[in-house]
This record gives structure tokens, sequence and C-alpha cells, in this order.
């Protein structure tokens, strides 16, 4: 009986260290993908900052406007690295803003259909944000999708299946 005892504390316990690992790995994991989406937003705001400045150049822009560029070009890019962690890989890379339109956050901010960009860049004010594929409930979506974003919304948006965005994809075929 003694044996039995001994037996099953020590299997309790590699159950419990094992748990352990596993929680400890996960949430690794977690935090790299985090980083990574933060790391790759950064690239595309950064290389929005440097194209558009080229763009702009000679043009007279106030001084506290930032021209940031039009469009971005994946041959800008390390296609290996620009897919978001968040989203599935098979949805395009990029939506970029059409028109004049100053909005912080895309209408679509949640990924429920392959159509919907990984990233949502708009070139009037330079502002990346990351979507995220939908959660156990919407209150978990909207955590999850403001620590990718390090925003703040208080609730997301209706789902509106209207786009104001033009895609920007990458072709895997290229090197």
């Amino acid at each position: 009986m003694r044996s039995f005892t001994d037996n099953l504390t020590f299997i309790l316990f590699l159950i419990l260290v094992c748990g352990g690992i596993w929680i400890g790995y996960g949430y690794n994991v977690r935090s790299n993908r985090l980083q990574t989406t933060h790391d790759i937003m950064s690239d595309i705001h950064d290389k929005a900052v440097y194209h558009g400045a080229l763009e702009f150049k000679g043009k007279n822009l106030s001084n506290d406007k930032t021209a940031y560029a039009k469009t971005l070009d994946p041959k800008w890019f390390n296609k290996k690295t620009m897919r978001n962690p968040f989203a599935p890989s098979n949805t395009p890379w990029l939506d970029v803003v059409k028109g004049s339109s100053e909005e912080t956050h895309p209408n679509d901010p949640v990924l429920y259909s392959n159509a919907q960009a990984g990233f949502w860049y708009n070139p009037n004010n330079g502002i990346v944000r990351a979507r995220v594929m939908p959660q156990m409930s919407e209150i978990n979506t909207l955590k999850l999708y403001n620590k990718v974003n390090e925003s703040n919304l208080s609730k997301l948006p209706e789902h509106d299946k209207k786009s104001d965005t033009t895609k920007v994809t990458v072709d895997d075929d290229e090197d």
C-alpha cells in the first residue's frame, strides 16, 4: 500500500511539473507572437515614413505633418516575416485605406473571412493595426485586439462587410 501511495504521489508531482512547463511554454508562445506582431507593425510604419519622405521630397508640408507612403510595396519587406501571427496564413498581407479618411482603426478589426488582410494601414495618418481572430467571447476578442494593437477600444465595431481598403498581397512564388 505504501508503494502505491508513493507512486501516486510521484505521478501527481510529474503531472504538476509537466503542467507548469506547458503553461510556461504557452505563455512564451503568446508573448513571442505579440512581440513579432509589434515588430512587424513597427517595420511597416518605419517603411511608410521613409518611403513617404521620398514620395513627398521637395513638396511643401507643414512642419507638424509627417508624409506617409500612399501605398506599400511588398518588395520593401522580407515576406517571410510579414505575416500576422494572429491571422491564418492564407489571409492577404495588408489592407490600405482609400481616400482621405483619418480613421485610427479598421471598420473590421476581427478576421471573419480569408478576404480580410492580417494588417490594416491608413496612409493618411501612418497608423498600422493587426487584425485578430475571434476568440471565445467578444470581450476576449476585444482584449486581444487591444493588447496586440496597444489600443483601448471600448467595444468592437459591428461587423461590416463593406471594405474601405485596397488589398496588397504578397506573391508567395516570388523570391
